[in-house]
């Protein structure tokens, strides 16, 4: 992905940070699924467990875009899937609820995520 290409996608509001939520790119990269953009910021160094001001990390994001590439690929490079948001929500009781993809449940039950 070039530099342009690259600049032309941030430009896009879907992956501008929300400073309210204190929401990062990777943040978005991860509700929207967009693999390259995710891989591109990990390359780059961000922070794989940044939370917002829900509590929340990427991974939470991901769980809810129901992607199990995304899922798969974060918990691969260090996500943190027994964290718990503000509310005592984890990241396997969002995946179950928002997400509702079962491939990526048994992959979170797989790698000793629970409730």
């Amino acid at each position: 992905m070039s530099n342009a290409e690259l600049n032309q996608l941030f430009l896009n509001e879907k992956y501008i940070i929300s400073r309210k939520e204190n929401r990062s790119y990777l943040h978005n990269a991860c509700r929207t699924g967009n693999e390259n953009i995710i891989k591109y910021l990990m390359k780059h160094g961000v922070d794989i467990n940044k939370e917002d001001i829900y509590g929340e990390t990427p991974i939470f994001s991901a769980c809810s875009n129901g992607s199990v590439k995304v899922v798969k690929y974060l918990v691969k490079h260090g996500a943190d899937i027994h964290i718990k948001n503000k509310n005592g929500v984890t990241v396997l009781f969002s995946a179950c609820v928002r997400g509702g993809n079962e491939n990526v449940v048994k992959l979170l039950v797989e790698h000793g995520a629970d409730f």
